[in-house]
């Protein structure tokens, strides 16, 4: 950014700065989660020495925490395309009977009731909105 010339398209530097900021942001998260499961780790073997059970619970509440954290993080990683941080538009078209949709990354069919149902449990957790037609 301190280059001679790197201001003069200012497209392309607040394209490149915005690149830098998001992945410091992504080193940030992974570290941070990091630190977490570091944390929970000693207290889990401090927990096998010595059972506590208020320590248990902060325990299984904080494990529980991080799994959602992580879930997060690793959709943040999986849209990391130059669209994916945009809007998308999802028009479902069934024909006679029920609408089968072949699911690919986890081979099986989905009806498109489960098929809303993920969406809206997607929607529930990253704070999405999912408006009927």
């Amino acid at each position: 950014m301190g280059e001679p010339g790197f201001w003069d398209n200012t497209e392309t530097a607040q394209k490149l700065i915005n690149e830098t900021n998001s992945l410091k942001e992504k080193y940030q998260q992974f570290h941070q989660l990091s630190e977490e499961l570091d944390e929970l780790t000693v207290m889990f073997e401090l927990q096998q020495e010595e059972y506590d059970a208020e320590i248990q619970e902060e325990l299984e509440e904080r494990i529980h925490l991080l799994q959602e954290r992580l879930t997060t993080y690793e959709l943040s990683l999986l849209l990391n395309e130059p669209y994916d941080h945009n809007n998308a538009l999802i028009e479902l078209h069934p024909g006679a009977g029920v609408c089968f949709y072949e699911c690919t990354h986890v081979g099986q069919k989905v009806t498109v009731s489960k098929l809303k149902r993920w969406i809206t449990k997607l929607e529930m957790k990253q704070g999405l909105k999912v408006s009927p037609y």
